[in-house]
């Protein structure tokens, strides 16, 4: 294409002259060597868009298949990430569940065991303290009734020991 465009601008050269000169013969030359150039040139132009054209579809395709797949990928993890947080807050409801139906048939031994910054944990802690305060509620409330029994089984064997000896 260089060549062609050398060959053009040194073809207008003469055709300028011609025309300076007023050279019929030399115009019709110049303008006959222009149409040849111009020819090839239009060819050259016609070769490279198509060429262009061909790149253009293949990178289009490149960058849809690319964007594709990252799509793709995003969406996969962002499943991922779902089902994953899903299965953890099903297991900790779960957990608290248990630990709910635990605390109301009088186990408190048992500690609450979840692991988690969420509401779901900030709800595991209150339940354990709610936990915790009921275990020495029921320890001391069994403490002070085993007390109160000691001390009636001792009034009343000290009012047994009064009635034999009345």
């Amino acid at each position: 294409a260089d060549n062609l465009v050398d060959q053009l601008r040194i073809s207008g050269t003469e055709l300028h002259q011609a025309v300076v000169n007023k050279n019929k013969i030399q115009m019709e030359n110049s303008i006959a060597r222009i149409k040849v150039v111009n020819e090839y040139l239009s060819e050259l132009e016609e070769q490279f868009s198509a060429t262009l054209g061909d790149g253009s579809r293949w990178l289009e395709n490149r960058v849809f298949s690319l964007l594709f797949f990252v799509v793709l990928l995003v969406e996969s993890v962002g499943i991922g990430l779902t089902v994953l947080t899903a299965k953890t807050l099903s297991k900790n409801i779960k957990e608290l569940h248990s630990a709910a139906q635990r605390i109301g048939q009088g186990d408190f031994k048992s500690p609450i065991l979840i692991d988690s910054n969420d509401e779901i944990g900030k709800l595991s802690s209150s339940i354990e303290v709610m936990r915790d305060l009921l275990e020495k509620s029921y320890g001391s409330l069994e403490k002070r009734v085993a007390e109160r029994t000691r001390e009636l089984a001792q009034l009343a064997n000290e009012n047994a020991n009064l009635y034999e000896r009345a």
